[in-house]
């Protein structure tokens, strides 16, 4: 009996750990998404309409269909270069080629279908501009070779948090060179520490 329990006491810390480590795995992740909606010329919702949304580098394709408002989601896409395709029958087929997605990115791309027959294909080639419409989330992506140019005081990778749009150090007047906070956005309500302790 002495056994049976200590066997079971271990089982549930064993089961305790694990979920506490899926939900903590859960919140990293560096999936993004891309979503928006179909219409038609006259603005319409394109109900229905396929969406594939295939990767250059590797190939591999994710399908979405828009629903009865023209909306459309595709979740959980690793970051990377991506060609969309959007078709409905009746319409031209429109593709969107080199779209860069980058980490934990919500991107918002809207298509608009012109009449005419199936075999119809427009395409359009260059990087359109992703604005983030979901949700008030500032994040930057830095390139390596900022990383590895920029003279860093210290060499805090903390201090990169400053490249980010909106973000700035706090203080007034005279501060130590080696310690400064920086604040993202004008409603924040956490500081990041940066610099040597």
């Amino acid at each position: 009996m002495n056994c049976q329990f200590r066997l079971l006491v271990a089982l549930w810390l064993v089961l305790a750990v694990w979920f506490l480590n899926v939900g903590t795995g859960l919140a990293q992740t560096t999936n993004g998404s891309f979503r928006g909606t179909v219409t038609d010329q006259s603005g319409g919702a394109a109900p229905r309409a396929r969406l594939r949304v295939t990767n250059v580098g590797t190939g591999v394709s994710l399908d979405a269909v828009a629903n009865e408002s023209g909306e459309y989601v595709v979740p959980n896409v690793p970051p990377g270069v991506y060609d969309i395709r959007a078709s409905l029958e009746g319409f031209e087929t429109l593709d969107t080629r080199g779209i860069t997605l980058l980490v934990n990115q919500t991107a918002t791309l809207d298509f608009t279908l012109k009449p005419g027959s199936v075999n119809q294909e427009v395409t359009v080639t260059g990087e359109a501009p992703l604005a983030n419409t979901t949700n008030a989330t500032v994040g930057t992506v830095i390139a390596t070779d900022s990383i590895v140019d920029l003279p860093l005081n210290g060499r805090q990778f903390t201090q990169l948090t400053l490249l980010t749009p909106g973000a700035a150090p706090q203080g007034s007047g005279q501060r130590d060179s080696s310690k400064f906070t920086a604040t993202m956005g004008p409603s924040a309500r956490r500081s990041t520490a940066l610099g040597r302790k």
